[in-house]
């Protein structure tokens, strides 16, 4: 959250530049990216436990998609203004 809130333009040179990276290196940020996500599909079917691993993970997804919008459309500022809007 931190990271897409701080450096928005990040996401950017990632989703242009993803595919320029050598397949081997699309594998380890992929697995990242897949490390990640199952990580916090654990911790949500922890708390919620009447949802689904699938149920999870779309919620997951979901809430990584809001931050990374929320961090590029509205260049969210870490200042007293901005928390009070």
């Amino acid at each position: 959250v931190t990271r897409s809130f701080d450096q928005p333009e990040m996401e950017c040179v990632y989703y242009s530049e993803r595919l320029n990276m050598t397949p081997a290196d699309q594998r380890i940020i992929r697995d990242l990216q897949r490390s990640t996500v199952d990580s916090w599909v654990e911790v949500v079917v922890a708390v919620r436990p009447e949802w689904t691993p699938a149920e999870a993970r779309f919620a997951v997804h979901a809430a990584m998609a809001l931050v990374v919008d929320l961090g590029r459309l509205v260049r969210y500022a870490n200042s007293r203004e901005a928390r009070e809007t």
